[in-house]
């Protein structure tokens, strides 16, 4: 109850007026910006956001870029920066989800979730995602304060694992606590004040960014709309269909000339042929 006040007390200081943040030009800026690429979290939108990155991984080396998320969002951006390809990512999650008895339980993944997202991310990442996650930053919300707080510099791959779950800690939802400790922090969620209390600035840096927001495809909006968010309503077909609407998302949003390839070339440096595309891994069966 203090909580739900306390965000009531902020959206009526700040309005609540929605914050579009879906592609901002970096054309604008000037060429010696850094262009950072911003995930924000929105729960199972993560799979639309991971065909998004699979589209930017077939030209660019991810882990040389600068990324940020949240939640989900910074699952999505380690992901990427060790080169997951997302179909192995989703039939993993969901085979986890079936032999925890997800679609059994009456409480679904309450309670289990954290450790489920633990085992996924172990059997996912490499030894070495610490160094490939270098330019990787990772939001969460400190408590009490309920300020955000960007956290990278990873000491080991178990940190970044830590703050990636810490990140996406839904308040009683993924194990039952109301928050989690993460460098000897206590910290929630980092999606907080970006989607709650629409303050794109905890999330988006400073200079030209990509932040890609779910809510600005109106493809993927009706394709939720037509059986829901909630992953006990979904399965390996319907969240790879997700997978490809973010795909599509990118390549309309180059085809409209909102992402300048040559551009992103000019800032990352690392754009590659389609030829040395990295390969998909073979993929667990589902």
């Amino acid at each position: 109850m203090v909580l739900m006040q306390w965000l009531r007390r902020c959206n009526a200081a700040i309005g609540t007026q929605h914050i579009s943040t879906a592609l901002r030009s970096p054309g604008h800026a000037p060429n010696t910006a850094e262009l950072h690429v911003v995930w924000p979290g929105f729960g199972t939108c993560f799979f639309w956001q991971a065909g998004v990155m699979s589209r930017l991984s077939e030209e660019f080396r991810m882990a040389q870029v600068p990324t940020v998320g949240s939640s989900g969002g910074g699952l999505v951006a380690i992901l990427g920066a060790c080169e997951v390809p997302p179909v192995e990512a989703v039939r993993l999650a969901f085979r986890l989800c079936r032999e925890a008895g997800v679609y059994d339980r009456p409480l679904g993944l309450l309670g289990i979730w954290r450790s489920l997202v633990h085992r996924w991310l172990d059997e996912l990442l490499p030894a070495d995602a610490a160094a490939r996650c270098a330019n990787v930053g990772i939001v969460v919300t400190e408590v009490p304060s309920l300020q955000p707080l960007k956290l990278a510099g990873w000491r080991c791959r178990s940190d970044l694992m830590s703050a990636a779950l810490a990140s996406a800690h839904i308040p009683l939802l993924l194990d039952g606590t109301f928050a989690t400790r993460c460098r000897d922090r206590l910290v929630v969620d980092g999606n907080l004040h970006y989607a709650w209390l629409r303050r794109p600035q905890s999330l988006v840096p400073p200079g030209p960014s990509l932040v890609f927001d779910p809510r600005d495809d109106p493809d993927l909006q009706r394709a939720l709309r037509g059986f829901g968010a909630c992953v006990r309503c979904m399965d390996d077909r319907r969240a790879l269909g997700l997978v490809e609407l973010g795909r599509r998302h990118y390549d309309m949003l180059v085809a409209r000339g909102a992402i300048d390839r040559r551009l992103l070339s000019a800032h990352y440096g690392r754009a590659r042929p389609s030829a040395s595309a990295p390969q998909r891994r073979d993929v667990v069966g589902a």
